[in-house]
């Protein structure tokens, strides 16, 4: 019985990985152009754009005050520094 509980979740694990797969594959490969001439100014106003939504994602994720605290030495116990960095020898912190 336990057999085909595992068996049963391993297919459903199959499964879902199948159908990720089969979703990754389906996604656009949008390219800048299909044919043609692509002009300076437009290349440049589409790579100024996508800097701009990349800016904007970031500014969205990275929001003031959220920064992290200096490292705490484990060896003396001191902020500003790592214990592999301490000038303290090992143990006698």
């Amino acid at each position: 019985m336990t057999r085909v509980i595992l068996l049963e979740q391993r297919v459903k694990e199959l499964e879902a990985s199948k159908e990720h797969q089969a979703k990754k594959k389906q996604q656009s490969r949008a390219q800048i152009q299909h044919g043609g001439v692509l002009q300076v100014q437009e290349a440049q106003n589409q790579i100024l754009a996508q800097e701009r939504a990349n800016q904007e994602a970031d500014a969205r994720y990275n929001q003031p005050g959220k920064q992290r605290a200096s490292p705490t030495c484990t060896n003396c116990g001191e902020k500003g520094h790592k214990r592999n960095q301490c000038r303290i020898p090992n143990g006698t912190g």
